[in-house]
Parts: C-alpha cells; sequence; structure tokens
C-alpha cells in the first residue's frame, strides 16, 4: 500500500519545470523495507511526498532471489509501486541507494546516484567500481549516473542543476527517513490505542 501526501504550493503551481524526485528506503528490523518518494521544486519545497507500508520478503522469495533479493525489494517492489504514484511524472529520480540503478531499465526518466561520503570508489563494494554507475558531476556536487541513461547527461543537467547549486542532494533523503520513522511511529501509536 502507497501512502501519498500532495502539498499546496500555489508558487510551484506557477512554474512549468518538473520536480525533482528523491528516493530511499529503510529496513525497519521489525517489519521490513519501507521506502519514500519525495518531489521538489528546484528551491528545494516539497510538492508531494509518497511511501509504502513495510514490506518483509517471504522465505520462498529469499530463497529464490538469493543475492538479488535487496534489488527486487528496492526496485520493483518499492521505487516502481511509489513513482508510478506520482501525480506528475518527475524529471529525474535521484536516489541514496547503489541497487536502484536497475531503474533505468523500466524507467524513461534519469535516475541519479548521490553516493554517501564515506563510500570509497576503489573498493569491490562500490557501485562505480561495478560499472554500473558512471561518475559525474551536478552543481559541484559528485553523481553517479546509470550506465543505462548516460546519453541523458544534458537533460539531467538542466532538471536538476539549479537545484545542486542551492542544497546538498544528499539532504532530501535525511527528510524522507524523518518522515518514514514519523509515519511509522503514527503507525504504531494508533495500532496500540
Amino acid at each position: 500500500m502507497v501512502h501519498a501526501t500532495r502539498f499546496d504550493n500555489r508558487m510551484c503551481a506557477a512554474e512549468n519545470t518538473a520536480p525533482i524526485g528523491f528516493l530511499t528506503a529503510v529496513e525497519l528490523p521489525e517489519t521490513g523495507f519501507c521506502g519514500g518518494l519525495l518531489l521538489l521544486n528546484e528551491r528545494g519545497r516539497p510538492l508531494e511526498f509518497h511511501c509504502n507500508s513495510p514490506i518483509r520478503p517471504s522465505r520462498a522469495q529469499e530463497i529464490l532471489y538469493g543475492s538479488t533479493l535487496r534489488t527486487f525489494l528496492l526496485s520493483e517492489a518499492i521505487a516502481q509501486s511509489l513513482i508510478e504514484k506520482c501525480s506528475r511524472p518527475p524529471a529525474a529520480i535521484l536516489t541514496d541507494l547503489a541497487e536502484l540503478w536497475e531503474l533505468n531499465r523500466w524507467n524513461t526518466m534519469p535516475v541519479v546516484w548521490v553516493p554517501p561520503d564515506s563510500a570509497s570508489e576503489g573498493t569491490e563494494t562500490s557501485p562505480r567500481s561495478r560499472g554500473q554507475w558512471i561518475p559525474g558531476d551536478i552543481g559541484g556536487q559528485q553523481i553517479g549516473i546509470s550506465a543505462c541513461g548516460q546519453d541523458q547527461w544534458a537533460e539531467l543537467d538542466a532538471a536538476i542543476g539549479n537545484f545542486a547549486k542551492r542544497l546538498p542532494l544528499a539532504e532530501p533523503f535525511q527528510r524522507i527517513q524523518l518522515a518514514i520513522a514519523e509515519a511509522q511511529s503514527s503507525a504504531r501509536w494508533r495500532e496500540s490505542a
């Protein structure tokens, strides 16, 4: 189940620019994976927020998907459903989850990875070393774009360049994580009442 919040932001309605989507997920030990998609205007103001109910994989899924389970859950079970709920398509999807490089296989908008500051490029766990993300720079900030979407650089720079010059690209992910924690806290409170 996907929950949605739309914001009445009249200044944004007058803008002709497409929103920028920020997508992340958290693993909640007791309930499973919960994802959130925050659409922002280029000034960083919220337009829409979507989150899903937590998804816990079954034992059969764990066995059948094996090492690809996390990628499947994040890209197909969570991200795809959140993107489909948007009232208008974002110009780009930014994520802090390296596993979401697969979004470009079924999605036409650019998908951008915003690496954590602590990622080291030389390690085998780095998505860049596996060739899934091509490093780049937007507004002075390091990003990766999926190899599937590398022909979208100009479109990407136009879509998020102004945003990246104003705000750190990693900041919206913190908002999403806090909103997910708040939603889960509210759900637990309602269940206990």
